[in-house]
């Protein structure tokens, strides 16, 4: 082999960074059930933020099967990379989001009506 056959490499036939659409069909779930995965942080490996586009490491989807599937914080824990909790953080560890009930926002209403120094500041306009 002469140094100029060596120094030409072949470009890697797989992506090294995966769409959204790619991670999905990689990982053999729809789309929705994806966005859903990533949003309650049972879809562990983070994405890479190019522009407006999320793209996936092809290597950490990898890695994230190899490992059985863990949750996001156990992943980032196993891998080295743990992400320090915020209080957003604790707060989506504690339950999955969801909009709070009927009942829960009549509450937090009557408590601001009782309590004015709760009330935000369009409601305090109007005293």
């Amino acid at each position: 082999m002469n140094s100029e056959q060596q120094t030409t490499a072949k470009p890697s036939q797989e992506p090294l960074l995966l769409s959204e659409a790619e991670s999905s069909r990689m990982i053999n779930v729809g789309k929705t059930l994806f966005r859903t995965l990533v949003a309650d942080g049972r879809f562990a490996p983070k994405p890479i933020r190019l522009g407006r586009r999320k793209l996936w490491r092809l290597a950490d989807i990898q890695e994230w099967v190899r490992l059985g599937c863990p949750p996001r914080q156990l992943f980032l824990e196993i891998i080295g990379q743990v992400e320090p909790i915020t209080p957003r953080a604790k707060l989506s560890q504690a339950s999955p989001r969801r909009r709070a009930t009927r009942t829960e926002r009549q509450q937090r209403y009557l408590e601001s009506q009782r309590d004015p120094s709760r009330m935000n500041g369009s409601e305090k306009e109007g005293i």
